[in-house]
């Protein structure tokens, strides 16, 4: 049985974004939703305040999981930031590390450019400029109560993103590397294949079709690219 640790994305509870899945995973996968602090049954404990701190505190908390036996990693946006980072962490602490790692909805990360940090924005702009990556139901923020308590969540984790600056740590990352992107996203197609510079394993891209969530386009397609990786 190899569990496949989950990251979500920005604003997103893993629980919620992710379980669907289980029916779709090969038996021997067994999907462990990651929920961050802030949210989901982790809702009164502090946000982490960065990438790092988020690497940081999930190294410390799975550090006994991943050592009972094989594992990989998923993770959509903030969450594929997550998993990659996460990933280096365990290479740098001599493992173990995941068997595979699987990244979504990212550009290849020492190709990033500096954003615009939307996470100062007021309120009003910041919600519009959340609209535009359509990952929230039409008129979710029409629902005062629905606002009150995810926009905390989602300013706190674009300032993460937002800050957030790959960093060559010269350590050799030889793990296999699959990377998932939607052919609307805003990432040139010379672009895509330069994956393959951040790690020394195995790599695979796949452009499925949407934006920057096809990931609920695609349940299926993706369920079927994490069996093929992670059970041969």
């Amino acid at each position: 049985m190899k569990k496949l640790f989950c990251f979500p994305y920005a604003g997103g509870s893993a629980a919620g974004a992710y379980t669907r899945w289980r029916t779709k995973l090969h038996p021997d996968i067994l999907l462990v939703p990651v929920e961050l602090p802030g949210r989901g049954a982790l809702f009164a404990e502090p946000f982490y305040s960065s990438i790092e701190e988020t690497v940081d505190g999930l190294f410390r908390k799975y550090c006994r999981d991943f050592a009972a036996g094989e594992f990989g990693f998923w993770g959509h946006s903030m969450g594929g930031i997550i998993a990659y980072e996460l990933a280096r962490k365990l290479v740098q602490a001599d493992g173990p590390y995941p068997v595979h790692v699987i990244v979504s909805g990212n550009k290849p990360l020492h190709l990033r450019e500096a954003p615009v940090p939307i996470h100062q924005l007021p309120d009003r702009y910041f919600i519009e400029e959340i609209i535009k990556f359509d990952g929230t139901p039409s008129g979710f923020f029409d629902n005062p109560a629905y606002t009150e308590l995810f926009l905390p969540i989602l300013r706190n984790d674009f300032k993460m993103i937002d800050n957030y600056h790959y960093r060559d740590s010269g350590d050799a990352f030889n793990i296999p590397l699959t990377a998932l992107m939607g052919s609307k996203e805003n990432i040139r197609d010379s672009e895509r294949s330069r994956w393959s510079e951040l790690t020394g394993g195995e790599c695979r891209t796949v452009t499925l079709s949407g934006g920057h969530f096809f990931i609920f386009e695609h349940a299926d397609d993706i369920a079927q690219i994490i069996n093929d990786a992670l059970v041969p």
